[in-house]
């Protein structure tokens, strides 16, 4: 039975038995969303979407809403549209605004730069996660700092610019032999 039995909508699935949560996966999803939601009437639905896409931009994580199939036309307030959502990234720190580093973090700058500096011909990869974090003028950043050729996946294909010198292509696990010969190995 669903938590709340109030939550019983017309026009939602059921097993035949009342029970109008059984079809709902919140339970499937909640490992992986960073939140997760029912929407059971029109009253708040815009503060609850927004609450949604607000946690979803801070924790770069998917979030899970249901709706029932009764409230999929229905007429929302439109009082949340007054406050603005914020632009992606502007919710969390930037991971750079931190001026001391804890021991933790000088472990990890340190083994990456003992890695650079003992790597024969080190290269940047670049994929998704360095638009979806926000990362993509410190990812050129580096890659102009350190002259290092660069490489993006498919998921990444345009987040640094293609034309740039040291650009190499675009690199799939799926063919790690034709990566290996772009790099002259």
């Amino acid at each position: 039975m669903c938590a709340n039995p109030s939550h019983r909508l017309s026009g939602s699935s059921s097993a035949g038995d009342a029970d109008f949560c059984c079809a709902l996966p919140l339970h499937r999803s909640a490992w992986i969303s960073a939140h997760t939601a029912q929407l059971v009437r029109t009253e708040g639905a815009g503060e609850l979407i927004d609450e949604l896409i607000k946690v979803a931009t801070r924790e770069c994580r998917p979030v899970y809403l249901t709706l029932p199939t009764d409230l999929i036309h229905a007429k929302i307030s439109g009082a949340a549209l007054a406050e603005p959502l914020p632009l992606p990234h502007s919710l969390a720190p930037s991971p750079v605004a931190n001026p001391s580093p804890s021991p933790q973090t000088k472990h990890v700058l340190k083994t990456i730069l003992d890695l650079y500096d003992a790597a024969v011909d080190p290269v940047v990869l670049v994929d998704a996660g360095t638009s979806r974090f926000g990362m993509e003028q410190l990812a050129r950043q580096l890659v102009e700092t350190t002259n290092m050729q660069f490489f993006e996946t498919p998921m990444g294909k345009a987040v640094l610019d293609e034309t740039h010198p040291n650009y190499g292509g675009c690199y799939s696990r799926s063919c790690p032999l034709r990566f290996s010969a772009m790099l002259g190995d």
